[in-house]
């Protein structure tokens, strides 16, 4: 019954690392803290840009970031620390999205034949 074994897991791609027990608290709260931060700044970002994936805003995340985007605790403290850097990564993305959608209705406007 391996199915649910570190090695398998790891072996499958399903983890990247075991957490030992002694350190699990602090890797999930770590884990926990990125996530929030990163998945709230994504989500932001796919407000107001309905064409962003997950994936997308996420890989637009990591452009503002330089270090290890492995590391939860490192990029935790980033979003934390340079939340200006983000929150303007944020506005970009969303004024780009809002020109797109302009520039979209512009063209079909000038396509539409009036009387």
């Amino acid at each position: 019954d391996l199915h649910d074994k570190t090695g398998r897991m790891k072996a499958k791609g399903v983890i990247r690392e075991a957490v030992p027990w002694e350190q699990s608290r602090e890797f999930f709260f770590w884990r926990a803290k990125r996530r929030m931060l990163e998945d709230a700044a994504a989500g932001q970002m796919r407000q107001g840009d309905a064409s962003l994936t997950k994936d997308s805003a996420t890989d637009l995340l990591k452009d503002v970031f330089s270090g290890d985007w492995n590391d939860d605790k490192a990029v935790a403290d980033f979003f934390e620390s340079n939340a200006s850097d983000v929150a303007d990564k944020v506005k970009a993305v969303k004024a780009a999205g809002v020109q797109a959608k302009i520039d979209a209705l512009k063209k079909e406007l000038d396509g539409l034949e009036f009387m």
